[in-house]
């Protein structure tokens, strides 16, 4: 499986970290603006990363559990991961805006 989704999150595969990634401590991929709830992703087998322009990247050593509070539990695989949000387009107004829990 090359991609994984969970509401408006979304993790693709990737063969590397980008070069100067920056570990980070927190295992939150996104927050809701909404609600508050966040997709959490459990460190015991996985690190965040993010690039030098904010994207975040997971890299797993074993399976580990992406939670929301709104969605069901969802197992990311071992390996690299680019996360991204889920985008919208409305052919009326032309507008495109990211999906927001």
């Amino acid at each position: 499986m090359n991609h994984i989704q969970q509401g408006d999150v979304f993790l693709e595969r990737v063969d590397s970290l980008p070069d100067g990634a920056k570990r980070m401590e927190s295992g939150v991929l996104a927050e809701g603006e909404a609600t508050g709830h966040a997709h959490r992703l459990d460190l015991s087998h996985a690190e965040v990363f993010a690039d030098k322009e904010g994207t975040l990247y997971v890299r797993a050593s074993a399976p580990a559990v992406l939670s929301h509070e709104e969605h069901r539990a969802i197992t990311v695989e071992p390996g690299t991961w680019r996360v991204g949000r889920v985008k919208e387009a409305d052919p009326f107004s032309e507008a495109v805006r990211q999906v927001r829990d």
